[in-house]
């Protein structure tokens, strides 16, 4: 397999004369809840980058993946049991498929940079929630895991005192754009960033999916306020409405590579949590119009360098709604500055009606090789 991804990689090059890289991914879940299951996947990763001209770039990004392990997900393994629910023996794997993530043109001058076509997109001062970003949601258990890519044009201006960012996406019900504007200035290493933008947030409600374009203003600081204590909020105000969302954290570390991080968030919803979540915000977030779906939730972090190869972690994740959490006790190992590996423990705590009660107990292990 290795010799026949090199024999690939080879011959794009030979053809296009990319420059290459990538990493091959393999990652296995157990988890519990009556029963013990496990599935999981592998994954190659091919990033290709191509020099057109002077300062015009072309990048392209493939995956291959194949699943295996548990097929048929019953929808109370990954989502708070409601009687109601219609997504029981939910066929979520495709054995092997491969698709494209990135396909992107970029023109970089000395102060503007366009890029036009799918490509990552991701911002925000917060580590797991970033309510001001409406275009990505990063994975609550594995927030460092990379962000597919999404078809936009961008346009990024950077000036001596300020910067200007401005994302035009198109949706897919064809008539419709949403566009994000930003602007942005850093005074002694503290950066404060003002935002405005209009969204066509989706929903599905009574069997049907309904379009609402909303617009919205936002402001997000990072920075050092005192003691060299990292330091971030965001707040999200929907513009003709009382719907506001924000995320405060603060992290720190200490001169012996101990790393402690605190994160709070708040949305206001339409429903309070009473023994079970509706069924249509269910839907909605199997559906990937939604990402948290209780209104208040904390985080902590704890985590301990050990030396340029090995850290130690412990987390815990927090619903305030439902009062359910995770606890996440972690290892990662790096080998030859070109293998990762990482083993992560789930110890959840709730009823199977709450966010974070779906399971007992959990386990993930995953390897990363990169060349």
């Amino acid at each position: 397999m290795i010799n026949g991804l090199k024999s690939l990689i080879l011959f794009i090059n030979f053809l296009f004369c990319f420059e290459s890289s990538g990493y091959f991914e393999s990652n296995a879940d157990v988890y519990s809840k009556r029963n013990t299951n496990y599935l999981g996947y592998n994954k190659i990763r091919l990033d290709f980058e191509k020099k057109i001209s002077n300062g015009i770039d072309f990048n392209l990004s493939l995956i291959g993946k194949n699943n295996f392990g548990l097929r048929y997900l019953n929808s109370e393994d990954f989502t708070p049991y409601n009687e109601k629910n219609n997504f029981h023996y939910y066929d979520t794997l495709q054995t092997v498929f491969f698709f494209i993530d990135h396909l992107f043109f970029s023109y970089n001058k000395s102060n503007f940079k366009l890029l036009m076509g799918k490509q990552p997109i991701y911002y925000g001062s917060g580590f797991i929630w970033n309510p001001i970003n409406k275009i990505s949601f990063k994975n609550v258990l594995d927030p460092n895991y990379e962000i597919q890519g999404n078809n936009a044009f961008r346009l990024h201006f950077f000036a001596q005192t300020y910067d200007f960012d401005l994302i035009i996406i198109p949706e897919e019900k064809g008539d419709e754009i949403s566009l994000f504007t930003s602007i942005g200035s850093s005074i002694y290493n503290n950066y404060l960033r003002l935002h405005v933008f209009r969204y066509l947030n989706k929903t599905y409600k009574d069997n049907k999916l309904l379009y609402d374009l909303d617009n919205y203003l936002g402001l997000t600081y990072s920075g050092n306020l005192i003691f060299d204590i990292g330091s971030s909020f965001e707040v999200v105000k929907k513009i003709n409405s009382k719907s506001l969302e924000w995320t405060v954290s603060f992290d720190y570390t200490f001169n012996y590579g101990l790393n402690i991080m605190y994160e709070r968030f708040h949305q206001d919803l339409s429903y309070e949590y009473n023994s079970e979540y509706p069924i249509d915000l269910i839907q909605n977030y199997l559906l990937g119009f939604i990402n948290p779906i209780g209104e208040d939730y904390s985080f902590f972090s704890l985590s301990y360098q050990i030396d340029d190869y090995n850290t130690i972690s412990f987390q815990s994740i927090n619903n305030i709604s439902d009062k359910s959490s995770i606890l996440i006790p972690s290892l990662y190992y790096s080998l030859y500055d070109d293998v990762d590996l990482s083993f992560y423990f789930y110890m959840f705590n709730g009823d199977y009606t709450t966010e974070f009660g779906l399971n007992d107990w959990a386990f993930k292990f995953r390897v990363q090789i990169y060349f």
